[in-house]
C-alpha cells in the first residue's frame, strides 16, 4: 500500500505541498522521510512555501537523525547554500512569525489550510475548532505556531517571546479583548 500511496503523491502538482508540509507534524520517521523526498524532487519549486515547515524539523533535537538531516539538506538546497552557513532554526522561525504578526503574509484565495491533527492522528483540512480561514486567524494560527516552534527550540529566546506575546495581544484585541479559540488551543497546547 505504501508503493501505491508514494505513487499517487509523486503525481500530485502544487496542490499537495500543503498537505505534505503538515504530514511533517506527526507522521512516524518513514513517512516523513518520504514526504523530504518528495518534497525535494517534485517541489523544489514551491521553495517559499516549503522552507518555514522545514526549520523545526530539521533543528529540534527530538526528531529522527536521518529526518532532520534530510531537511536540513532540503532546506541548504533549497536555499543554495551549505548547510553550515543556514540561519539557526530559532531566528529563522521567529522571522516567519513576525511575518504573520506585521501581516507581511498575502493570503490567495481559495485559502485552504492543512494541518496535522494529534487527536485524529492524520492530516485534516481546515484550523483547529472549525474556525472560517480569515486572514487574522491565519496570522494566528501560523505566527504562533512557528513562534511556539522557536520556544521549543529555546525557550530564552526574546524574539520569540515576544512574537508570541504581540501576537496573542493583538488578535485578543481584535476579539473584542477575547482571545479566539484557534490562537487558544495554540497557545495553551
Amino acid at each position: 500500500a505504501r508503493i501505491w500511496l508514494r505513487r499517487t503523491l509523486e503525481r500530485m502538482g502544487p496542490a499537495a505541498v500543503g498537505p505534505l508540509v503538515a504530514a511533517l507534524d506527526g507522521y512516524n520517521p518513514i513517512t516523513r522521510l518520504v514526504v523530504l523526498d518528495l518534497l525535494r524532487r517534485k517541489h523544489a519549486g514551491a521553495a517559499s512555501q516549503i522552507m518555514p515547515f522545514l526549520w523545526y524539523v530539521a533543528a529540534n533535537r527530538a526528531e529522527d537523525g536521518l529526518v532532520r538531516k534530510l531537511a536540513t539538506e532540503l532546506l541548504a538546497d533549497l536555499q543554495q547554500l551549505p548547510a553550515t552557513r543556514l540561519t539557526p532554526a530559532k531566528v529563522a522561525l521567529t522571522r516567519e512569525a513576525e511575518r504573520y504578526l506585521n501581516h507581511d503574509v498575502r493570503f490567495v484565495e481559495p485559502i485552504l489550510v492543512w494541518r496535522w491533527d494529534d487527536k485524529a492522528k492524520t492530516v485534516v483540512e481546515g484550523l483547529p475548532g472549525g474556525a472560517a480561514a480569515t486572514p487574522s486567524a491565519l496570522e494566528a494560527f501560523y505566527g504562533t505556531k512557528f513562534a511556539k516552534q522557536a520556544l521549543d527550540l529555546d525557550p530564552d529566546h526574546r524574539p520569540a517571546q515576544a512574537a508570541l506575546l504581540m501576537l496573542s495581544i493583538e488578535k485578543a484585541a481584535e476579539g473584542g479583548g477575547k482571545m479566539p479559540d484557534t490562537l487558544a488551543a495554540i497557545v495553551n497546547k
